[in-house]
């Protein structure tokens, strides 16, 4: 069978990538053909680059480190080159894509925040394919466990479009459930649907990351977030590794790695004597590979994040608010990969049974 996905793919963004090309390796992986839909990028070139003639503050701050970060972007390219299979007509907006769409048999939407209502695309409910066609979603992310009323009507009316709905969170689910009468199925982030293993076989090593370290990952940062890192810094004595493709300086570290792309990110977490981060992607790799992590929810959209360590059972993991006395818990690997393997095994039946 001939399979397209649409996601948030082919961004400078960790999870979006990791992601998308762990649901593409899947379906690959049960006998299909599996092509991403190109219609997120945000360049044009071979890749990104840095311009010195923009001054916005943004841009501003990232010129001193032009030649690192663009390495980053770089070594993002490579891995969609290397690993993901875009269907290879690039979509210039969603009006195109709506009236002249690429043909296959079956189309997936997900995972990531696809159905996130503070932005409702028809897209990413499989608008633009053909009626024939199957259509179905795979740990759609609505990132909320509410919306208002006109969005309800909206995202009922796309779900008849659906031939299997799945979501990742369990809030998720109950709110589609209250817009159709279809089956609404709860699966795991495509990031688990491969082992640790898998994973490591994709890893590229960092250049001058030596020792034991902590890495910090942020996309929200709290206020209080240095006065933390300072703590946990004398604490356990060991260096903090900060990782991102951004130019400014964000919180406490010893060292700043600005080109990382998909492959270095997941040697960064895999080496890593603990992991602290606000990103849901950061989390779920930290438990993927079995690290004491410090999960920081954003306060105003803390689902995400909160759905994942309940999941498997490290709600005390979160850290809520600057308390200096938390430190890193250890906790029974072996257990949380028993219930990796238990929900991996039912989202991919779940692919094979809409696959078909």
């Amino acid at each position: 069978m001939k399979v397209s996905i649409i996601t948030m793919t082919s961004t400078y963004n960790y999870g979006a990538t990791l992601q998308a090309f762990a649901l593409q390796n899947c379906v690959e992986s049960l006998g299909h053909s599996c092509e991403f839909i190109d219609h997120y990028r945000v360049c044009e070139d071979e890749h990104r680059t840095v311009n010195l003639f923009d001054f916005s503050k943004g841009n501003l701050l990232k010129i001193p480190y032009k030649s690192r970060l663009e390495k980053g972007y770089s070594n993002f390219e490579l891995f969609y080159k290397d690993h993901m299979h875009m269907n290879g007509r690039k979509y210039k907006n969603d009006e195109e894509l709506m009236t002249d769409p690429p043909i296959y048999d079956a189309y997936i939407t997900g995972s990531d925040q696809v159905w996130n209502p503070r932005e409702l695309k028809p897209k990413y409910y499989l608008k633009f394919a053909p009626k024939s066609a199957k259509k179905i979603s795979y740990a759609a992310s609505l990132g909320v466990s509410d919306t208002s009323d006109e969005n309800k009507r909206i995202i009922s009316e796309y779900l008849k479009n659906m031939d299997g709905i799945s979501v990742r969170e369990e809030q998720g689910k109950k709110l589609i459930e209250s817009l159709t009468d279809k089956k609404v199925n709860l699966n795991c982030d495509p990031i688990f649907l491969l082992d640790r293993d898998t994973w490591r076989s994709y890893e590229k090593p960092v250049e001058g990351i030596k020792g034991d370290y902590l890495l910090c990952y942020m996309i929200y940062k709290p206020k209080w977030i240095n006065e933390w890192l300072r703590a946990i810094k004398k604490k356990t004595g060991k260096k903090i590794v900060f990782v991102g493709l951004s130019g400014y300086r964000p919180v406490v570290h010893d060292k700043f790695v600005r080109t990382a792309g998909p492959a270095e990110f997941l040697w960064l977490i895999d080496h890593a004597s603990g992991v602290i981060t606000s990103s849901f992607h950061g989390t779920a790799f930290s438990v993927m590979f079995g690290k004491p992590v410090i999960a920081i929810p954003d306060p105003p959209r803390p689902a995400r994040i909160r759905n994942l360590l309940d999941t498997y059972g490290l709600l005390d993991c979160e850290l809520k608010e600057c308390d200096t006395s938390v430190d890193f818990k250890e906790y029974d690997y072996e257990t949380v990969n028993e219930k990796i393997k238990e929900l991996r095994k039912l989202s991919v039946k779940y692919l094979k049974d809409n696959l078909t």
